[in-house]
């Protein structure tokens, strides 16, 4: 009988130097925090059949890809980036969202139903309040408030923009509209931090989710003082826009 290898707690716990881990094959298991608190880890590689820890990952906010494999480096999942935003986002679904990722069609349907439900929650949901001892305390309160919704909806609008990546002509209306719900500033500020994915995050804004009604003044100080997604908002929305922004 062969024996269970287990990647066992706190294994890579906080390492800053760990960028891509690949889970060896004869691994059964990864425990609690086996991978937590690493700040640069962006790619995992996790073998079929692999229990996976709901903890393993942890405050590992950078991870980016998760590849479920067969052979070493021969991924069987067709959307790595969604899996990695589930194991982040719905730890308690870790079973369920590598049981579904080894088939593309199944996982999406189960991708979509989560973040249906993720979308309707309140945008301050799971925020831990503390009491206020003065007037100095409720200010922090109200920005930590503050960032927890901020850092929620940029957490759902980039779980939008990933899937409509995906797949888009099976993701309907409703993940783009997401996207319309909150000011530019949003998408923009995934647009700016997307790294090598930027030019494709920028075509989808444009092409399904631009909010179509804003005034260009208002895109344009969304947009901040990044030239390149400036220039392009003036490109996007044509020189009509641009003579009524000069008053011409």
């Amino acid at each position: 009988m062969k024996t269970a290898v287990r990647i066992e707690k706190k294994a890579h716990f906080g390492d800053r130097e760990l960028r891509r881990a690949v889970i060896a094959p004869e691994v059964s298991e990864v425990e609690d925090w086996a991978y937590a608190a690493c700040p640069r880890l962006a790619e995992v590689w996790i073998p079929l059949g692999c229990r996976l820890s709901n903890k393993a990952f942890q405050d590992s906010g950078a991870l980016e890809r998760v590849f479920l494999y067969e052979t070493e480096d021969k991924a069987v999942n067709a959307s790595p980036e969604l899996l990695a935003l589930s194991l982040l986002s719905w730890p308690s679904y870790t079973a369920e969202a590598l049981e579904a990722a080894a088939d593309e069609a199944r996982f999406l349907s189960w991708f979509d139903d989560r973040l249906k439900l993720y979308l309707a929650e309140a945008d301050d949901a799971d925020y831990t309040s503390f009491p206020a001892g003065g007037e100095e305390d409720y200010d922090d309160e109200l920005l930590g408030r503050g960032r927890h919704i901020r850092a929620r909806r940029e957490r759902k609008a980039k779980m939008c923009f990933e899937r409509l990546l995906a797949k888009p002509e099976a993701a309907g209306e409703e993940f783009a509209g997401y996207l319309k719900r909150y000011d530019p500033d949003i998408p923009f500020a995934l647009i700016r931090g997307a790294g090598d994915r930027r030019a494709v995050y920028e075509k989808l804004y444009f092409k399904h989710c631009r909010h179509s009604h804003a005034q260009l003044q208002t895109l344009l100080d969304c947009a901040g003082d990044d030239a390149e997604l400036r220039a392009l908002i003036m490109k996007e929305l044509g020189e009509s826009s641009v003579l009524d922004l000069l008053e011409i």
